[in-house]
């Protein structure tokens, strides 16, 4: 598992790579302490990349909600992209489409 930075002024996009789940505590602990720094960040929009991402529980879900709802509610954007077919219809079946600004193909 890893989480990788890119940034600039006004865009944060945070790469992860691997499988992370509650199964997996030490990637859980990670990816919501990382969640939860970006929250102090200054860039406005900030991108989750899911393209080498295989695999997010329920717990990470819940995570990036929590995390997009804090973000949005001090007036930023976030937007989940590069997410695999699986995740999107998973989304969508839970109804969390709605909720989460997803892009698919992101370039």
């Amino acid at each position: 598992m890893k989480i990788k930075f890119k940034e600039n002024q006004n865009d944060l996009f945070i790469r992860l790579e691997g499988d992370f789940g509650l199964d997996r505590i030490d990637n859980f602990k990670l990816f919501k302490r990382t969640l939860k720094d970006i929250s102090h960040r200054d860039q406005k929009r900030v991108f989750l990349d899911l393209k080498r991402t295989y695999f997010l529980d329920s717990a990470m879900i819940a995570v990036l909600l929590v995390i997009k709802n804090k973000l949005e509610a001090g007036g930023r954007e976030f937007h989940v992209i590069n997410t695999s077919d699986y995740f999107s219809k998973l989304v969508q079946i839970i109804h969390l489409d709605q909720n989460l600004n997803i892009t698919p193909q992101y370039k």
